[in-house]
């Protein structure tokens, strides 16, 4: 029987082993994942409905995604314990996972699209994006069917063209997505240091995220095509819980609330404006009261100090003090 064997004696080290840890982290973003998202509907209720229902379909498809991971394991690790030759073969829970992976990618791909395609407003970087997560999302649909074509772990390496075809288009469309981005952002610096400062924590934010994904996905191919292992499966599994935490961090770093200035913005053209404005806006009206301060401003009468003067009265610390010793010596 064709089966590898793993130094330790165990063919679950494998394949098996890899996925198990791959697991573990998937789960860790999972409950991540249901902390991003109680945050957002209780703080983004004045959100559109289809940004609602997007944001729910995401998280579903992950929930699906995690469940269909926990499924093969429990079935290969503790329902068929001890069944080698159950070990070497792959069942529809498994081959299913890249499919809901390539979709989960695409659709935060195309909605990163679609944010391009208002701030920018360049059809050709637009056009490019969708194009590169929609080649993605079919190379992981194709490889979701290699793998109920070719059903055991050592036969992966017969459809490495399609699994190139699936990371590379992903990582090359994460990459195009952050440049984008990235050159946009910088072109909207307004000289004032707040709003200046504001972009670049965006700009920073904007490749961190981008680059998780993209190191995730190249780790992913390198792995895959250079072992013989399955420890490619190890990044493989938490790939679509990336992409979900990239898309969470954009949307939770609008300002809850657009008439206060928050220390983040949105990647929105309509919120980089109202920034820009509030800072504007502020510095107006720090530079109207410096001015009325100094058309008010008067000597005192008793101390020579210089003081603000309204239209009713003057008030000095020495006037102040007198009051409160005269009010003393009335008391006594």
């Amino acid at each position: 029987m064709d089966i590898p064997v793993a130094p330790g004696g165990s063919p679950a080290e494998i394949a098996h082993g890899p996925m198990l840890i791959g697991l573990f982290f998937t789960a860790l973003l999972q409950g991540g994942l249901v902390l991003q998202c109680y945050h957002y509907y209780m703080n983004y209720r004045e959100d559109k409905l289809f940004i609602k229902l997007y944001v729910l379909v995401i998280f579903v498809l992950n929930a699906v995604n995690t469940s269909f991971d926990f499924a093969y394991l429990y079935e290969s690790l503790i329902t068929h314990y001890g069944d080698i030759s159950f070990l070497t073969y792959t069942r529809w829970t498994f081959n299913a996972a890249p499919i809901t992976t390539g979709l989960i990618a695409a659709l935060v791909q195309l909605f990163f699209a679609y944010r391009i395609h208002v701030l920018a407003r360049n059809i050709w970087a637009t056009s490019s994006v969708v194009i590169l997560a929609l080649a993605g999302f079919v190379g992981s649909i194709i490889t979701s069917i290699e793998c109920g074509i070719h059903t055991k772990f050592i036969e992966f390496k017969s459809f490495q063209n399609v699994v190139i075809l699936w990371l590379v288009a992903g990582c090359a469309c994460d990459v195009l997505i952050t440049v984008i981005l990235v050159l946009y952002l910088k072109q909207r610096k307004t000289g004032f240091k707040n709003t200046d400062d504001i972009v670049d924590r965006v700009v920073r934010m904007t490749i961190e995220t981008g680059m998780i994904t993209s190191v995730c996905a190249i780790v992913d191919l390198v792995t895959f095509l250079s072992l013989r292992s399955g420890l490619h499966l190890m990044f493989n599994f938490p790939l679509a819980k990336l992409y979900t935490v990239t898309l969470m961090t954009s949307l939770a770093s609008r300002p809850v609330s657009q008439t206060t200035v928050h220390p983040s913005i949105s990647m929105s053209s309509n919120h980089l404006q109202i920034g820009v404005a509030s800072a504007r806006h502020h510095q107006n009206k720090l530079e109207i009261k410096m001015s009325e301060d100094a058309l008010n401003a008067r000597d005192c009468t008793r101390c020579a100090r210089r003081v603000s003067m309204s239209s009713d009265n003057i008030t000095c610390c020495c006037t102040e003090e007198g009051r409160h010793r005269t009010s003393k010596a009335s008391a006594a």
